[in-house]
This record gives C-alpha cells, sequence and structure tokens, in this order.
C-alpha cells in the first residue's frame, strides 16, 4: 500500500463514498500539496496496517474535521 492507499481507504470509511470517488479527488489535491509529500510511497504491509488502524481509531475525529472544512468552504463562497 501506499500513502495515498491508505488516505483513500481510511477517506472511504469515514465517509462511506466509494474509494474510486476519493482517490479521484486525491488527484486534485495532490497537485496543490507543496513538494516532497510522498503519496505514492510504498510501505510495508505491517505500517501500512498500522497506520489504518491508527487512523481507525479517530474516525469521528476524522469525520469532525471534514465537517467543519465544508462549513468553512461553504461560509466563504456564501452559502452557509
Amino acid at each position: 500500500m501506499t500513502h495515498e492507499d491508505v488516505l483513500v481507504q481510511i477517506l472511504s470509511e469515514v465517509t462511506g463514498k466509494p474509494k474510486n470517488e476519493i482517490s479521484d479527488l486525491m488527484t486534485v489535491f495532490k497537485d496543490r500539496f507543496p513538494t516532497g509529500h510522498k503519496f505514492n510511497e510504498e510501505l510495508p504491509d505491517e505500517k501500512a496496517e498500522k497506520l489504518l488502524n491508527d487512523l481507525r481509531k479517530e474516525k469521528a475525529g476524522i469525520l469532525k474535521w471534514l465537517v467543519e472544512g465544508k462549513m468553512m468552504a461553504e461560509k466563504k463562497i456564501g452559502h452557509a
């Protein structure tokens, strides 16, 4: 698994969105991140599984962060 695979998996689990939709969003986000992020770096199986399990423990916080981000974005464009 890559870092991107881990992010796609956890965001899919948190949002209930299909992984292909999350992957499409990641394509957009990756282009906007500062250089140096290694989304395509392969992780050893143990490390990827540990990262996923750690993130799964934080699902509620991740969902809250996503909802707050959506609300801030809507406020900025005048929809909230």
